[in-house]
């Protein structure tokens, strides 16, 4: 008698029953009886679990050749991830760091974003999802969320001029978002966050966060009250030494336009 016999084993996944045990018979004279201690009597056994099994083969000769097999489940695929957000909000530039181990290598890598490698590059913010294939064709998902910096907001309030003529305005900005610390350009060259001892004109901030991320305010206008201005129309008294003359002030455009103090009028006799 000599007969070969070779055997190829796959294992299962998971602790599922899905392992299989194919035999290859040489030798001896065919036809072949098979006999699994399991108790099935084909050539091949599938749908097994983990352990240990024996089979015996008989020719017709009554030559046997025995064998036994271990079927051991792989450990399950693992899988972690670290990302690395766009620079700014709305970016592109964002990175996943995909580490597998477990399964049964090499692995398969298929992303959501359609990146077949380990890694991922090139994404914008929100979730991702890897598919790993181990040899074995076991699966595993692994949902990766991608975050970003918050928008860059510049908010603004203005204070007027109080008086026509002086320089008393500013502006006073808090930022916030984006990734701190900020740069500051205003339109005048300056490049402090707040402005004071402004003149009247039109004001536009540029913010560049840690990251070289931009963002504009819009044109801030500061204004100020009109020159106060007016006329007299003097009648003179009726005779002298009677006091029956008046002064009536007139076109005091102020009384309209100004948005300071209340107006005071001092007169004063001469």
């Amino acid at each position: 008698c000599n007969l070969i016999l070779t055997t190829a084993v796959n294992n299962s996944m998971g602790g599922g029953a899905n392992g299989s045990i194919t035999s290859t018979v040489g030798g001896g004279t065919a036809p072949y009886s098979y006999a699994w201690v399991s108790g099935q009597t084909t050539q091949d056994i599938f749908n097994l679990a983990q352990g240990v099994y024996f089979l015996t083969v008989t020719d017709t000769n009554g030559c046997t050749q025995q064998t036994n097999l271990q079927l051991i489940d792989p450990s399950p695929i693992v899988a972690t991830a670290t990302t690395t957000p766009p620079l700014c909000f709305g970016g592109n530039n964002a990175s996943i760091d995909a580490t597998v181990s477990g399964g049964t290598a090499p692995y398969n890598f298929s992303w959501s974003s359609g990146a077949i490698t380990e890694d991922a590059f090139n994404l914008s913010a929100g979730n991702d999802t890897l598919t790993i294939t181990d040899a074995q064709n076991c699966v595993l998902d692994l949902i990766v969320n991608v975050t970003q910096p918050a928008a860059i907001q510049i908010m603004m309030a203005t204070t007027n001029i109080a008086c026509f003529g002086t320089t008393t305005g500013a502006i006073d900005v808090t930022v916030t978002g984006g990734t701190p610390n900020y740069s500051y350009l205003w339109n005048t060259t300056a490049t402090t966050q707040d402005l004071s001892a402004l003149n009247i004109g039109q004001y536009i901030l540029t913010v560049v966060d840690n990251n070289g991320c931009l963002d504009y305010s819009g044109n801030q206008i500061i204004s100020e009250p009109a020159l106060i201005s007016f006329g007299t129309v003097p009648v003179d008294p009726s005779a002298c030494g009677v006091a029956d003359g008046t002064l009536d002030l007139s076109g005091l455009s102020a009384s309209i336009l100004y948005n300071g103090p209340a107006l005071v009028i001092d007169w004063a006799n001469s």
